[in-house]
């Protein structure tokens, strides 16, 4: 087949075998070690970036850590949560204070009531179950009061029912049956 091309179209035809071998010997060996370079490369710079970082923590580290001591103290002082005690007392103290509290602004409680805790990391979630009967004064007045209390405490749950008849024909200040779900914090980990 080679033999019935002319002189000219052979040399053509080795060029081209030449030309057409660079280039596989280009995309299979070169093309691929570029690519891998560059990859490379990349990944240095990504690991160079995170290193200067990481020295840059390293460095500010003794004021972070004055940071936090600072915020901790802020945060102990600020009296937001319970610590140092056990969460069956944590949780008797919040009934304690929530029955002071509906005793205060003229409530009629009925029941306290504990609920399963709830444990994150650093907290432990202790939930009570409240019902009470007064006017809806006396539950603005403690939603305020409970809201503003230290340590702090959080209500998550309101059901109001009303035990107004519909047929009295005079306006009253009718009694409302409320049940309250109120939440506080227990400290788990010191240093927070």
């Amino acid at each position: 087949m080679f033999q019935q091309l002319s002189i000219k179209q052979q040399r053509y035809l080795a060029i081209e075998l030449l030309v057409l071998f660079v280039l596989l010997i280009l995309w299979f060996f070169i093309v691929p070690l570029w690519v891998n370079t560059s990859e490379k490369t990349e990944q240095a710079e990504e690991l160079r970036f995170r290193l200067e970082k990481y020295q840059q923590v390293i460095q500010n580290g003794p004021a972070l850590t004055i940071e936090k001591n600072k915020l901790s103290n802020e945060l102990r002082k600020a009296n937001l949560s319970y610590s140092g005690m056990a969460s069956g007392v944590a949780a008797a103290t919040m009934q304690s204070i929530i029955r002071e509290i509906v005793g205060t602004v003229g409530g009629n409680l009925i029941s306290t009531r504990i609920l399963p805790e709830n444990n994150s990391e650093n907290f432990t979630k202790i939930s009570i179950s409240v019902g009470l009967n007064g006017s809806d004064i006396v539950l603005q007045e403690l939603l305020y009061e409970l809201e503003s209390s230290r340590p702090l405490l959080l209500v998550e749950k309101v059901i109001i029912n009303s035990t107004r008849r519909p047929n009295t024909t005079k306006p009253q200040i009718t009694p409302l049956r409320v049940t309250l779900e109120v939440a506080g914090f227990l400290v788990r980990k010191q240093g927070i």
